[in-house]
């Protein structure tokens, strides 16, 4: 977009821009990397899901379910991440 803004070819301007990379783990790209913790309280079949960042902000979410699965499905499309990644990133125990 910025090149047909500009009337430039998209080569020449992406020889003029420099991309920044601020991912400290440039193998993890899923949106993980910025979660310091997630508790998960399940309780009269609801589970409540505390998310902690690692920027000290904190996001709360309530789901009516207390299957792992589809808490973790939820959990995903809320934070817009991978499922399989956050399902490894979840501690059960």
């Amino acid at each position: 977009e910025l090149a047909d803004d500009l009337d430039m070819d998209e080569d020449d301007i992406e020889d003029i821009i420099e991309f920044e990379d601020n991912n400290d783990d440039d193998d993890n790209d899923d949106g993980l990397e910025d979660i310091d913790e997630i508790t998960i309280d399940i309780n009269n079949d609801k589970a409540y899901v505390r998310v902690e960042f690692e920027n000290g902000s904190v996001s709360n979410y309530t789901y009516n379910t207390d299957d792992e699965d589809e808490i973790i499905d939820e959990l995903a499309d809320d934070l817009d991440v991978d499922e399989d990644e956050l399902e490894d990133f979840v501690d059960w125990d």
